[in-house]
């Protein structure tokens, strides 16, 4: 099984990933980040570093943002899956 895309919701990817070899991991699949406005464990800022961490090691991502803290947000999860009301 091939994933389309990995969500990496309210964390982070381990900051002492060997990308050498994670780089060629990630290959086609985008990475889509997800976070709350108002999370206090996963700030918009930290997400934002991320961000360009993957950028600058060639990983496609996607940013999502919704309003909300540290939890799974309905409506942002069945857009992600697809599932729009």
């Amino acid at each position: 099984v091939r994933p389309t895309r990995l969500i990496v919701w309210g964390g982070e990817i381990p900051p002492d990933i060997d990308w050498s070899r994670a780089t060629d991991r990630f290959g086609p699949v985008p990475v889509v980040l997800v976070a709350g406005t108002r999370d206090s464990y996963l700030p918009a800022e930290t997400l934002t570093q991320l961000g360009a961490v993957l950028a600058l090691h060639g990983v496609r991502h996607t940013e999502v943002h919704f309003p909300g803290g540290h939890e799974i947000h309905a409506p942002t999860l069945l857009d992600l899956a697809g599932h729009r009301p």
